[in-house]
């Protein structure tokens, strides 16, 4: 009873079963998660059929050989972040079934291999090797898909040992790096190439070589100070032989020029769709933004999320003009607290433009912006205020799909809406909207997302939506259901949220085409005026959603908290 007792302080077991097609028998997974809990050796009183194993974040510095030959059905071994010093991979040699072995963020200096013909996923980033640690069994392991590597020097014949091996994802975790023999990266073939950098990089390099690398390349923590500083820029290069189409940057602290630099650089290249993350630049400006050359390009997808400004000597209208004139199929700014956008006078490429979560105003909609081609605008959760201004704009695009969501928007009734004839769906929720944002929409929507707004009804003087198939009413102060009569083709109807107390019919009877209705979590008035209502959705063939959880009586007191399928209502008491 001790050793079962034992386990459980420190350990905690879940099974789980996982079943293919009907035919297979189950499979069960043992999860023992030991992590946290300061162990300083592998318990011995384990569960043997253990399946995967968590020993995360504990004070291991030494595994024995006999650790885990217990465990003869273990798939996945996670031993990051423990204090580990030498490993020795035959100490899993009776593990046949590992698929999964993690041993980053250790302190492991140096590894006696092993081949495990079985492991596909192995992560040794984060270590304190000297030199990469590879060698012929690491090049034995052909069943490996993804390979954490770490290493104070990296070198050519580091990576000539496993060259042969196709890989879908090298991570390269580095705390220093000392030495870097150019045209190291290349010899490897992987379809994606991360490297998380260390501070005293040359960033040039390793970027360089990177595209020459992998499909996908994304590099982590960039930083201006020590790893541009001391390193000439490649401001004239022009890169052969780049594999990459797919460019990632994360926790990125640069300066404006360098910055300028990158997208300069890596314009000219294979990249076609570019993304920086986190990213903090400000500085003095010394290059001239209009000697950027826009011409010879394959790119096509440019974004930049979360970004932070420290105050720089640029005008803010330079920056954007910057962007826009890129003239690519699509662009994302978002999440920069960017209170403006300029666009060029002449006509752009545009498809697609994501500016959610900034500050931008109506003001960005004054003056003329030719975006003939633009499909889909994002606009979500800035500080517009005035819908008539935004339909303007849009008239003179082939927009398709708009979410201008958590804004403050309003309509007044005397305002004309110009929308293009191609718009099908629009996301106008948590705005300022009244009953008057129905005489502000274009005719051939299809998907209507109005919810937590302040609509009270859908006026009878709208014009026909007879493309309208999905609207959202949710979380309004609807008092009752909206007919049908200007969209005879709706077939989802959601309005859960408001003020429902007795729900008419009529909506079933000018709504032949409703599939799918949501009148859940209204406060329903339990009387005979709802009997028809209970009654219809036992033959509605389960169009109520969310029913018979979310249909609850509000009113009368006695019959509050009563589900309505629960509420008894005799057709002799109501006649």
């Amino acid at each position: 009873m001790k050793h079962i007792r034992s386990i459980y302080v420190f350990c905690s077991i879940v099974t789980s079963v996982h079943s293919g097609a009907s035919k297979l028998p189950e499979e069960t997974e043992l999860t023992t998660n030991c992590s946290n809990a300061s162990l300083r050796k592998v318990p011995e009183d384990l569960t043997p059929t253990t399946t995967i194993l968590d020993l995360s974040y504990n004070l291991l510095f030494q595994l024995q050989r006999s650790d885990f030959h217990s465990f003869s059905k273990l798939k996945v071994l996670i031993l990051c972040h423990n204090r580990i010093q030498e490993l020795d991979i035959k100490t899993f040699e009776f593990n046949k079934e590992l698929r999964y072995l993690d041993v980053s963020y250790n302190r492991l200096k140096s590894v006696t291999w092993f081949s495990l013909a079985g492991l596909r996923h192995l992560d040794l980033s984060f270590n304190d090797f000297d030199t990469v640690p590879t060698c012929e069994e690491t090049g034995n392991m052909s069943h490996l898909e993804i390979l954490g590597l770490s290493g104070a020097k990296i070198q050519k014949s580091d990576f000539q040992k496993i060259a042969h091996l196709h890989l879908n994802t090298v991570f390269l975790g580095l705390r220093t790096l000392s030495h870097y023999e150019e045209g190291s990266l290349p010899i490897l073939n992987t379809t994606k190439l991360h490297i998380v950098l260390p501070m005293n990089t040359n960033f040039w390099v390793l970027l360089r070589d990177g595209m020459k690398t992998s499909k996908i390349l994304e590099i982590t923590n960039i930083d201006g100070k020590s790893q541009f500083a001391s390193y000439e820029t490649q401001r004239n290069l022009i890169l052969e032989n780049a594999k990459t189409s797919t460019l990632l940057l994360n926790k990125v602290d640069l300066l404006w020029d360098d910055l300028l630099l990158i997208f300069q650089f890596v314009w000219h290249t294979s990249v076609e769709y570019f993304q920086i993350q986190h990213v903090t630049f400000g500085g003095k400006v010394y290059l001239d933004h209009n000697s950027f050359d826009y011409s010879n390009t394959v790119m096509r997808t440019i974004k930049l999320e979360n970004v932070h400004f420290r105050i720089f000597n640029i005008p803010q209208e330079r920056a954007y003009l910057l962007f826009t004139k890129m003239d690519i199929e699509n662009l994302t700014i978002s999440d920069a607290q960017m209170p403006h956008m300029l666009f060029p006078i002449y006509p752009t490429r545009f498809q697609y433009l994501n500016f959610a979560n900034n500050i931008l105003t109506d003001d960005v909609f004054k003056k003329s912006i030719q975006l003939p081609h633009l499909k889909t605008l994002i606009l979500k959760d800035n500080k517009l205020e005035t819908l008539s201004l935004v339909s303007c704009f849009a008239g003179n695009t082939s927009l398709r799909h708009l979410d201008l969501s958590e804004n403050l928007l309003q309509h007044e009734n005397d305002e004309n809406c110009l929308w293009p004839e191609t718009l099908i769906t629009m996301n106008l929720s948590s705005n300022k909207f009244a009953d008057s944002v129905f005489r502000c929409l274009p005719r051939n929507i299809q998907i209507l997302d109005l919810n937590n707004n302040k609509i009270q009804t859908v006026p009878k003087d709208i014009i026909h939506l007879t493309s309208l198939r999905e609207l959202n009413l949710a979380f309004n102060f609807l008092t009752d259901l909206p007919g049908c009569s200007h969209f005879r083709r709706l077939s989802v109807l959601n309005v859960e949220m408001n003020l429902i107390l007795s729900p008419s019919l009529e909506l079933f009877q000018s709504c032949q085409e409703v599939k799918t209705l949501n009148v859940g979590r209204n406060p329903f008035r339990c009387t005979c005026e709802l009997r028809d209502f209970i009654q219809l959705e036992k033959y509605s063939e389960g169009m109520m959603v969310g029913w018979s959880d979310s249909y609850i009586c509000e009113y009368p007191l006695n019959l509050k908290g009563t589900q309505l399928k629960d509420v008894h209502l005799p057709e002799i008491s109501c006649n």
